[in-house]
């Protein structure tokens, strides 16, 4: 589920990493990107530890890199850092990118940190500065084969806040670290020092949080004030989004006899925060039910 201006979590597209078109020109700023200019480039940082080394990878994926600490064998379990601040705008699974994190910066500038070893130390809200440490590296995902860290820069190549990472032709542009830029087809950079030298501890817990539980939505769906309105009031993109708690109302059903009564309160993509979707548009189950991704069944609010 994309989040279009709070932070929330993102849909997080099926990752299948494989060759990207050739890098992105990104050293000038303002960035132009499909005719939206982003705000001035964050001073991004390698996200991790001050004065380790890393070997920067371009692959068949370029402008996205794989990162692994130098030496090789000592990259699983070592710290992953914001390298800018901003805002999570989602921490979560994917069936691909195993447990990731999703930061905004502002100006339409996000980064995105793939194949954490654990679930990630931040979640959607959160606040985080230069060095918030946001994971560990890992292989989690069905993408990942060792221990590396998959990392992007990204911009809001259109403006309109669906943002399209970790898939080819996807909208992340040429990594710049320090103010060097690495990119360009199967490059590789070696024994690359990290300058993120402002570490600060796990950003904390936001406010009293809501239990959140994570769901698969087929398609877009319209969202409503209440689980009994007719009037719309945004969108939910489909893909993987999390929800609140759920609520019996009005009933949806499709031609083909397909139906649910239950509603379910979320953040949408375009609208207000605190709507109601039908679980009719949830991927895994059946009539009248309304369970998360694990199967467990969404309490009422």
């Amino acid at each position: 589920m994309l989040d279009t201006s709070r932070s929330r979590p993102v849909r997080a597209p099926l990752l299948v990493i494989v060759g990207l078109v050739a890098a992105l020109l990104a050293t000038v700023i303002p960035v132009q990107v499909a005719g939206a200019a982003a705000g001035p480039r964050p001073a991004f940082q390698m996200p991790f530890p001050c004065n380790t080394s890393w070997r920067l990878n371009a692959w068949g994926h370029s402008p996205a890199l794989d990162i692994v600490r130098e030496p090789q064998n000592q990259t699983g379990g070592s710290p992953v850092l914001a390298s800018a601040g901003g805002t999570v705008r989602q921490a979560g699974f994917d069936s691909g990118a195993g447990n990731y994190v999703l930061v905004n910066h502002g100006g339409g500038w996000h980064t995105v940190y793939i194949h954490l070893r654990d679930v990630p130390l931040v979640r959607a809200g959160q606040t985080v500065s230069t060095g918030t440490t946001l994971g560990y590296i890992g292989q989690s995902g069905n993408n990942a084969s060792s221990d590396h860290l998959h990392y992007e820069q990204l911009v809001d190549a259109d403006g309109d806040g669906h943002l399209q990472w970790g898939i080819p032709g996807g909208e992340d542009v040429a990594v710049v670290f320090d103010g060097v830029t690495y990119t360009g087809s199967n490059g590789e950079w070696r024994n690359v020092v990290s300058r993120n030298c402002g570490a600060s501890p796990p950003a904390p817990d936001p406010p009293t949080p809501p239990d959140l539980y994570y769901v698969d939505t087929f398609a877009n769906a319209s969202v409503y004030a209440s689980p009994t309105s007719t009037a719309a009031t945004g969108t939910l993109y489909g893909g993987t989004n999390y929800v609140f708690c759920k609520v019996w109302g009005r009933e949806i059903r499709d031609p083909a006899g397909n139906y649910n009564h239950w509603w379910l309160k979320t953040d949408p993509d375009v609208g207000p925060a605190n709507q109601y979707v039908s679980a009719y548009y949830l991927a895994r189950w059946g009539n009248d039910v309304a369970n998360d991704n694990s199967g467990t069944v969404i309490p009422n609010c």
